[in-house]
């Protein structure tokens, strides 16, 4: 799942559990924080790639 998929997973999930106060910001901060992780991991494999692809155009 990528960080928007994973942001519109929790929020449908907060929608729909209907909970306190208290439940909404935990899950809003784990799914957050899950979403951000995912998009700092895509970066990294974007970085790699791009990595690869100058090493193998310089070889």
């Amino acid at each position: 799942m990528d960080a928007q998929s994973w942001l519109a997973t929790g929020l449908t999930y907060i929608g729909l559990s209907g909970g306190g106060e208290l439940f909404v910001v935990t899950v809003a901060a784990a799914f957050l924080m899950v979403a951000r992780l995912q998009a700092l991991r895509a970066s990294e494999h974007r970085a790699e790639d791009s990595h690869v692809e100058d090493q193998q155009v310089t070889a």
